[in-house]
């Protein structure tokens, strides 16, 4: 955990082997300029206790892939890596066999690795395709382009679906960022006054339009209360790894209805409580 109590990926490795709850974390983002030459890192980890997750790009499904088993067989819930991102309806009908599934290999490399890192065995069978199919360099590239989905007008999201018990029980999306906003998560929103005062902690994540954390985030946010609530956090606070968590507390001997309000950058959110 941070210093404000928000869980650190490192969290999610760890609850994925012992929590009875629904465990399903991805630590990368797919977006561009995230990583030298490509925006897909390798290796991919996923941590989950899900049987198995299913990978979509758009529409169209790549694989299923499963705990790793083989590398961690000592762990409840290894975790899952994705090595593969290319789907067979991104490819031409005319690459059959060995080589349909072969450059798969050589353009899930090219995505994780980038094009100018390709090993010779990828840039021979690179130029025998172009040879074999009559495809110009540009061609080829294009085909890459659509496979992978990194770069021109179309820019479709991966879709992750976690599988258990032969159900979806979570879907995480990942691609480039169109918008952001604040998602804001209190602990608990009526405070009871007793011998002294309640309290309450208000977790606050910058996220993107598929609900991912935008990790480079450092808003300045302002803060105020009203009604019968104080801030126990500055009125002025920065996010930390787009992320920061808060805590207000009730004034003793006051009842009724309070509101805290926070303003990033010229955008406010407002979140009832009650103190009783």
């Amino acid at each position: 955990m941070t210093i404000f109590r928000n869980l650190k990926p490192a969290a999610y490795a760890y609850m994925s082997q012992f929590s009875k709850n629904n465990v399903a974390y991805i630590p990368y983002h797919l977006d561009l300029g995230d990583y030298s030459a490509t925006n897909i890192p390798s290796p991919f980890p996923i941590f989950t206790n899900a049987d198995y997750v299913t990978l979509y790009h758009g529409e169209e499904k790549i694989g299923d892939f499963y705990p790793d088993k083989q590398r961690f067989p000592h762990l409840p819930h290894p975790p899952v890596y994705i090595d593969n991102w290319i789907s067979d309806t991104h490819l031409p009908a005319s690459f059959k066999g060995r080589i349909r599934k072969t450059i798969k290999k050589a353009f899930t490399y090219a995505a994780t690795h980038g094009l100018a890192n390709l090993k010779l065995r990828h840039k021979l069978l690179m130029f025998y395709v172009m040879k074999r199919y009559r495809l110009s360099f540009p061609e080829i590239a294009d085909i890459y382009t659509q496979s992978v989905g990194i770069w021109g007008n179309e820019k479709k999201p991966y879709r992750f679906d976690f599988i258990k018990g032969g159900n979806i029980v979570k879907t995480i999306f990942k691609g480039p960022a169109l918008y952001t906003s604040l998602d804001i998560q209190v602990s608990k929103k009526e405070l009871v006054n007793g011998e002294t005062y309640d309290s309450a902690r208000i977790e606050i994540r910058k996220v993107d339009n598929y609900g991912n954390l935008c990790q480079y985030g450092n808003d300045v946010l302002k803060i105020k209360t009203t009604g019968p609530i104080r801030l126990l956090s500055p009125d002025t606070v920065a996010l930390e790894g787009g992320m920061i968590s808060i805590y207000v507390a009730s004034k003793q001997k006051e009842a009724g209805e309070a509101s805290l309000q926070i303003e990033d950058e010229g955008k406010g959110y407002s979140i009832g409580l009650n103190v009783r």
